[in-house]
Parts: C-alpha cells; sequence; structure tokens
C-alpha cells in the first residue's frame, strides 16, 4: 500500500505547526528544596522581590535557594527574572535589601552634605560593590551630586557645598588681589584636593589665572604673576625642606612623598635644583656631620617599578644606626612568627604569612608601627628573610635528628636485636614460632606506641612525614609474617632517610637491657617468669642479639641453652614449676644463675665483634633493620646520651 503522507507533505506539516515556546501559557517551573514537588518560577521571584523590598539585613546568596523553598542553584533562574537593581557586597556573596540600602543611603546623603565622600573608601567602609554604589548613585540623581575625578579617586559632592566653595574662592582670590592665594588655606573645612581643584578651575575659567597644584596645595597664580610664583614656591620647597629636616632629626626619619618629588621639581632644566630629598640630605649633613643617613626608595606595590616613566618612588630618610638597629628587631620578630607558624603545621607557606603579618602590623610594637610599615616597603627587608629561611632549617634539621632518634630507639634497635638473636636458632619450628611472636608484638604495641609517641611529641605536622607513619601502621598491620614486616619497616626508613644503628649503639643497648632484664626479676613472684626471663637472659649470654618468646616455647628454648649442665637445671626447674613443687629457693637460685650469666655477658659483649650490625637477608632475605619495652627504654637512654 503507498505511504498516505509523503516527504513532502510532512515537512510541509512541520512547517505550519511549530511546536510551543517555553513560556507559551505555561509558567517555568524549578523544583522545589526537598525535591518532591515544582515551584512556580514567577511566585518565587515575587518572593525573593517581597524579601529584597522589606528585609532588614544582608542576605548571604547562599541562603536564598532555602528562603525560597527551591533547590541549590535554581535561585539563579529567580535573578535573571528580577527587573529591579540587586545591590551586592563587596565580594559578591550577600545582597543588600532595599531598608538596609536606604540605611546606607541616609549616611551617604549626611556625608556629602558635610563634605564630599570618597567613592572608594565609602565602598569599602560599608561593604558595597563599587557597582551597586555607582548604581546607587546614578538613581539619587535628582539629589543634585556631582561626581568629581582626580589623583585616581571618584568624589560625591553636593552642588551647594560646590556654590559656598565657589564663593569663598572667589573672595579670597578677589582679596589676594593681584598676589598669590594659598586656596586651601582659605577655606575654614578641609576639602579633599581635586574637589577643590574642579572648583578652582571654575572660578579661574571666569576670571582668568592659573591654578598650581604644589603638594597638598593649590595655588591661584594671577595673570602674568610667573616670577611671583617662582619666588612662592621656592619659599614652599624651603618650608618643606625645613619642616621635613625638623622630622628627620627628631625623629630619627622621615619620608619624602611622591607629591613632595614631583611638585617640588623645578621645571626650569638651568636651575639644577638638588632633588627634595638630596635638598633634605645636604641640609642635614650641614648642621650634623656626624650622624649618617641612608635614603630607601619604597615600593607601596608588589613588585618595583621596571622603568623609568613610572611616576617617581617616596623615600625614608633615616639615620644608619636607626635603620639597623630596627633592622635587628624585625629580623627578631620575623624568625619568632617564623617559628610559631612552622610548629602550627604551616610549612610551605611560613615565608608569605610571615610578611604578611608585617605588612598587617602584627609583629611591631605600637610606637613603631609607622617605621615597620615603611621598611616593609623597602628592599631591605628582602635582605632579613634568609635568617628566617636559616632558622626553619635548623628547625627541620632538629625535628628530622628527633624523628630519627624516636624510630631508632623505638623500632631500629629492638629489632635489630630480636632479628639477630633469632637468625641464631637452627630449630626451624622455634625460629617460626619467634618470629610469629616478635612480629605480632611490634605489630601490636611497638609500632603503634612509636607513632604515638611522634604524635605526642609534635613531630608529625609535616604533611610527608606524617603519610609516611600512616602507610608504616597500614603496611605492618597488613604484613603476614616477619619478612613483611621488615619490608615494611626497611621501606618506612628509607623514605624518612633514617639509618641503621651502630654496632656499639646496638652493643650498649644490649647490656643495658640485659641489666634491667636481671633487675626486674627481684619483683617478679610467678617462678614461670622467673624461669622464662632467666633463659632469654642464658641465650643472649652464648649468642648475638636478644630473645623474647611465648611460655609455650620455653622447652624448645631451653634446649638452645648450650651449657648442658645449665640446661639440666633449667629442665628440672621447668618440671618443678609445672608439679606446682617450686618454691622460693628455687626462685632465688634462678635469679642467681640470671646475675651471673650478666656479670659473664659484660666481658663478652666487650670482646666479641658483633655481627648483628651485618646480620641481613637480601634477595628474598629481609634486612635487619630494627622492641620490647626493656629494649626501647635502653635504645633511648642511650640516644639521650649520645645528644
Amino acid at each position: 500500500m503507498a505511504s498516505v503522507f509523503a516527504s513532502a507533505d510532512i515537512a510541509a506539516l512541520v512547517a505550519n505547526f511549530q511546536p510551543l515556546a517555553v513560556r507559551d501559557g505555561r509558567p517555568s517551573l524549578v523544583r522545589s528544596k526537598s525535591g518532591e514537588h515544582l515551584v512556580n518560577l514567577y511566585k518565587a521571584c515575587r518572593k525573593l522581590d517581597y524579601l529584597l523590598q522589606t528585609w532588614e539585613s544582608r542576605i548571604p546568596k547562599s541562603s536564598v535557594s532555602n528562603l525560597l523553598g527551591i533547590e541549590s542553584q535554581a535561585e539563579q533562574l529567580v535573578w535573571l527574572q528580577l527587573k529591579g537593581p540587586v545591590y551586592e557586597s563587596k565580594d559578591g556573596k550577600q545582597v543588600l535589601p532595599e531598608p538596609y540600602v536606604r540605611r546606607i543611603l541616609d549616611i551617604l546623603e549626611d556625608e556629602v552634605r558635610q563634605s564630599g565622600v570618597e567613592v572608594g573608601t565609602f565602598s569599602v567602609d560599608h561593604d558595597i560593590a563599587s557597582a551597586s554604589l555607582d548604581n546607587l548613585i546614578d538613581k539619587e540623581r535628582h539629589r543634585r551630586w556631582k561626581r568629581v575625578s582626580g589623583d585616581g579617586k571618584e568624589y560625591i559632592v553636593g552642588e551647594g557645598i560646590l556654590e559656598t566653595l565657589k564663593e569663598r574662592l572667589q573672595d579670597a582670590i578677589g582679596s589676594a588681589g593681584s598676589e598669590i592665594c594659598d586656596l586651601p588655606a582659605a577655606l575654614s573645612q578641609q576639602v579633599p584636593l581635586p574637589i577643590l581643584e574642579a572648583v578652582a578651575s571654575d572660578v579661574v575659567a571666569r576670571i582668568g589665572g592659573d591654578i598650581r597644584i604644589e603638594a597638598d596645595h593649590a595655588v591661584y597664580v594671577p595673570a602674568n604673576y610667573s616670577e611671583a610664583v617662582e619666588e612662592r614656591l621656592e619659599q614652599i620647597r624651603e618650608n618643606r625642606i625645613t619642616e621635613l629636616l625638623g622630622k628627620l632629626v627628631a625623629g630619627k626619619y622621615c619620608v619624602v612623598t611622591t607629591e613632595d618629588i614631583t611638585s617640588f621639581d623645578s621645571e626650569d632644566d638651568t636651575a639644577e635644583l638638588p632633588s627634595l630629598d638630596q635638598a633634605v640630605l645636604d641640609e642635614h649633613e650641614k648642621s650634623h656631620p656626624e650622624v649618617n643617613v641612608e635614603a630607601l626608595s619604597l615600593f607601596t606595590g608588589q613588585k618595583q617599578p621596571k622603568s623609568s616613566t613610572t611616576s617617581p618612588s617616596p623615600k625614608l630618610l633615616i639615620e644608619t644606626n636607626t635603620l639597623e638597629g630596627e633592622l635587628a628587631i624585625i629580623e627578631a620578630a620575623l624568625v619568632s612568627r617564623a617559628e610559631e607558624i612552622w610548629q602550627s603545621g604551616e610549612r610551605k607557606s611560613y615565608l608569605a604569612l610571615v610578611m604578611q603579618a608585617l605588612r598587617n602590623n602584627e609583629l611591631s610594637p605600637p610606637d613603631q608601627r609607622e617605621l615597620w610599615q615603611l621598611l616593609a616597603q623597602s628592599g631591605r627587608v628582602d635582605e632579613l628573610l634568609p635568617a628566617v629561611r636559616e632558622r626553619i632549617g635548623q628547625l627541620e634539621s632538629e625535628e628530622q635528628e628527633k624523628v630519627n632518634q624516636l624510630v631508632e630507639a623505638r623500632l631500629l634497635v629492638p629489632l635489630q636485636l630480636y632479628t639477630s638473636g633469632i637468625e641464631t636458632i637452627q630449630d626451624a619450628t622455634l625460629k617460626e614460632h619467634l618470629e610469629d611472636f616478635i612480629a605480632d608484638h611490634f605489630k601490636r604495641e611497638v609500632i603503634p606506641q612509636m607513632i604515638q609517641a611522634a604524635t605526642e611529641q609534635t613531630l608529625l605536622r609535616d604533611k610527608e612525614r606524617e603519610r609516611q607513619h600512616g602507610k608504616l601502621r597500614q603496611s605492618t598491620a597488613e604484613a603476614k609474617n616477619f619478612d613483611q614486616l621488615h619490608a615494611a619497616v626497611s621501606k618506612f626508613t628509607k623514605k624518612l632517610k633514617v639509618e641503621a644503628p651502630g654496632e656499639e649503639m646496638l652493643k650498649r643497648v644490649k647490656e643495658k637491657t640485659l641489666r634491667a632484664c636481671v633487675k626486674s626479676l627481684t619483683s617478679m613472684t610467678r617462678g614461670s617468669d622467673v624461669l622464662q626471663n632467666l633463659i632469654w637472659i642464658l641465650l643472649a649470654q652464648e649468642r648475638d642479639g636478644l630473645f623474647m618468646s611465648s611460655g609455650k616455647d620455653t622447652s624448645r628454648m631451653i634446649k638452645q641453652v648450650g651449657e648442658s649442665a645449665t640446661a639440666e637445671r633449667l629442665v628440672k626447674w621447668r618440671d618443678m614449676l609445672k608439679a606446682g613443687e617450686g618454691g622460693r629457693e628455687e626462685v632465688e637460685q634462678m635469679r642467681g644463675l640470671a646475675r651471673k650469666a650478666f656479670e659473664d655477658t659484660r666481658p663478652k659483649l666487650e670482646r666479641r665483634k658483633s655481627s648483628m650490625s651485618s646480620t641481613s637477608r637480601s634477595e628474598g632475605k629481609r634486612k635487619s633493620t630494627v622492641s620490647f619495652t626493656t629494649a626501647t627504654m635502653a635504645a633511648e637512654e642511650e640516644k639521650g646520651a649520645e645528644t
């Protein structure tokens, strides 16, 4: 059967029946906060508009979805539907409702009524975005405010104030007659220089003459009065030099601002006047030749200017003795704060945080804040950073040494000693039992206790070191045998660059461990405990390393004792204890034998070239790296004695 519609017919139908647009007769919908139902977008928009018209305080943008009862991010659609202006905070994270904005507007109106308002400062002081403040000002054009720009800043000033200033300046200029007129001195109130310059320019446009800006002064110059101007400017220059010289002598330093430098540069190339800072230095040299003064360029930005076409930098003139003394104090403060930051765990960004603290006046004494701020803007502070790095390097070395000592005493030395002891055992079954016993002891007690000690001693604030200790804990916990435990410890010590303990250290720790073990026998009440420790002491007397075993291996351990007569006595005591026949006399005999064995061991330790430090298993064998409590304590005592 032929098709009812040909392709051309279908195309014509599609062309004549366009799909409904999203907005055609249907409200846009968004999901509710719970996600269980839909919310009319325009109702949400009206609700937000109501909040913006009535809310009294700032509204965090992050809370808008909760306030509207819609899912997160859906509020972005609501913002797009708002028709009125939205006022934001400086960081854009808060919305300022109309009642809150009206309060800001009232403050702005009050300040504008009194004097000009610097827009940037007002924006920061009241935490309102610059664009939002501009919109607010534009919206209030009926208030007859005017914008005035100068020095890279923008001011808002009322027309009434402008008219008042204009009248006062006209009166002052008229009173001056043919003399130049210092305009700020003619006003009873302090007016920002750009506003004063703008008003004065309007006045001059009608009456003639010129306006010259000199530092913080706006000077009116009558027409054809250049010679008088030069004399007046020279007088202002001399007064400024005298003022700066007085500050330098009295306070040990003074600042020659950019305005000073640019304003008092002579326009006459033939005048050959020295720069203002050099003129101050020359006058100081004449009056105080015995005092050295240095001139430091100040850089308020992050980078020093590279081009000679940029504005000249301000200069700090400071007595050399004062400079060196303050730099020494600043260096000590920087080092101290760096230590605090480093100890708190901020290892990578400590230099930036130290400099930030200096610039924020967190380090300076109250009476030296201005001077420290100025020195922070000079290159001389950078000369102090090597001392900070050196001190942090010392702290890192000291901490690494403490870590090495802890790992050696708590882990390497005990494991080395017990490994050396196990290597002397020929009984394969007993050897396997001892390996399992020692491995379990290190997994359950030694390694967790070592990591806990490192944490308590705040040695794990370094992220990499903390990570390596965590990996040691995990890898040893997962170790299935003694070889895997050794491999995990070996990898750990290699990562931390901890060297294996020396032969002399091992011998001293062994001797101290045996002495402590013999001493502990006097406090033991159970004969089986005394017998077990006696066997360990006897084996340590005959062989390298130390020994520790479970009670079930006592008989096998006795067979390892080389002297037959001693072994027979041990068997006798074992049997008596099993039968419950052993008494104080037998226990005292065992203690006496332990003391004798220890005394016999000491000269052997002095003579023997222990092979403990060279005991290793490579190519499938474990390396002897590193306790039971007595050995750990002895090792820590030895490390303490060394340091």
